[in-house]
């Protein structure tokens, strides 16, 4: 988490979202941040972890994270490319 708000906070980044994943054995953890009000954070983590199971995810509008089953982790990076529109 640290790494992430250190890069959110950088002026080239404001207008971005930025998602850190990170996989602990069985387990990936990701975070993501953003300083652009049009962007929901915990929206975005919330719609990405569905139809995966075993997940968990939500937060804050400017920030949140979801715990996947690492076997999921193609299926995820799918529905959060799905859902900020770049197929």
């Amino acid at each position: 988490s640290l790494l992430i708000n250190e890069l959110v906070v950088r002026k080239e980044n404001v207008s971005k979202i930025l998602i850190l994943i990170s996989k602990r054995g069985e387990l990936v953890n990701a975070s993501a941040r953003s300083r652009d009000d049009k962007v929901d954070c915990n929206w975005l983590m919330r719609e990405a972890i569905k139809g995966i199971p075993n997940s968990d995810g939500g937060g804050h509008r400017p920030a949140a994270a979801a715990t996947i089953p690492a076997e999921y982790l193609n299926d995820f990076k799918k529905n959060l490319l799905r859902l900020l529109g770049k197929k």
